[in-house]
């Protein structure tokens, strides 16, 4: 039957999931999840949103592995991936095949449906694929727990990178005010940029929490940055003129300058532990530029990039260029 569901449903197949958030970091954000994952009263959407490069990947990731332990369905939109990855007409045919992985009803339920239609999945309407696909089966699996109905969690992240510009993106967004009014034990957690579109549909039926970046990034994200950019240099160079390296006067301007974004400390990280080719020199590179009066961040990515690049193979660059897009 697994090999029949996974033909008609034709779920896109996703990638491996990169790393979970740095062990210190991130604690209050993953609390506020796992206390709300438990809290019946709450919302059953969960929203996470806030700047590209603000870590949002990332927290789902560690969400999937760590508070999750892998026991939930997953889309996570890869824009620059296959394009099965970035269709919004992918998504709920994915997670009904996982959902038919974890229980046998939702398993016979979507499986009798199937036998009666002819369409592929992905090729019907969004809102008539998410109430044959999600809504019936869910209703019946609640219907046939003895006592309290089993929970299930689904994370789509990136959601808005999966934008198009026809009916299917409404659609869509309009399948998640209708995930609101199944039973609070069925958890969803989106993430996605803070786009009006996204919002207007999304946080009056969820529980929303922002990723602080700019001038509003909190003393939590900037202590959770430093300590990532702590932990990457140790492994790199312990002493430099047998003084602690890089210092605490670079920590601070680094952990300043990324302004809560994650992928520029990270981008950093990359850049000058590059083939562990003088870290030193590297650091002194972009502390320099940092230096420099009205520098901002595009400089900094501008001179890193530039730097890299340089050093690199033409195959590695062709590598690079597809993890940076």
């Amino acid at each position: 039957m697994q090999e029949l569901l996974s033909k008609r449903l034709a779920p896109a197949e996703q990638q491996p999931l990169g790393a979970a958030c740095l062990k210190g970091t991130r604690v209050s954000i993953l609390t506020e999840v796992e206390e709300w994952l438990r809290d019946a009263k709450q919302p059953n959407v969960f929203w996470i949103s806030g700047a590209p490069g603000a870590g949002k990947s990332t927290i789902s990731t560690t969400i999937v592995k760590d508070l999750l332990a892998h026991k939930c369905a997953r889309f996570f939109v890869k824009r620059s991936a296959t394009p099965e990855l970035r269709d919004p007409r992918r998504i709920w045919p994915t997670i009904a095949f996982a959902f038919a992985g974890m229980h046998s009803v939702i398993k016979d339920d979507i499986a009798e449906l199937l036998g009666k239609k002819t369409e592929c999945p992905k090729d019907v309407e969004i809102g008539d694929q998410f109430q044959d696909l999600v809504v019936t089966p869910l209703q019946k699996l609640a219907d046939s727990a003895s006592k309290a109905s089993p929970s299930v969690v689904v994370v789509i992240d990136a959601l808005d990178e999966c934008r198009t510009n026809d009916d299917n993106w409404n659609h869509l967004l309009a399948t998640f005010t209708k995930w609101s009014e199944l039973p609070p034990n069925f958890k969803l957690i989106v993430t996605s940029r803070r786009e009006t579109d996204i919002r207007n549909r999304v946080q009056a039926v969820s529980r929303s929490l922002i990723l602080d970046t700019g001038d509003d990034t909190s003393n939590e994200t900037s202590g959770d940055i430093r300590l990532y950019f702590e932990t990457s240099f140790r492994d790199m160079v312990t002493s430099v003129a047998d003084s602690p390296w890089p210092g605490e006067v670079i920590l601070k301007d680094l952990t300043r300058y990324a302004a809560g974004l994650f992928i520029w400390a990270k981008t950093v990280v990359k850049f000058v532990g590059h083939k562990n080719l003088n870290p030193p020199r590297r650091l002194k590179l972009i502390s320099g530029n940092m230096d420099r009066r009205n520098a901002d961040i595009d400089d900094l990515y501008g001179q890193i990039l530039y730097e890299m690049f340089s050093d690199m193979e033409k195959e590695e660059q062709s590598i690079t260029k597809f993890d940076l897009a």
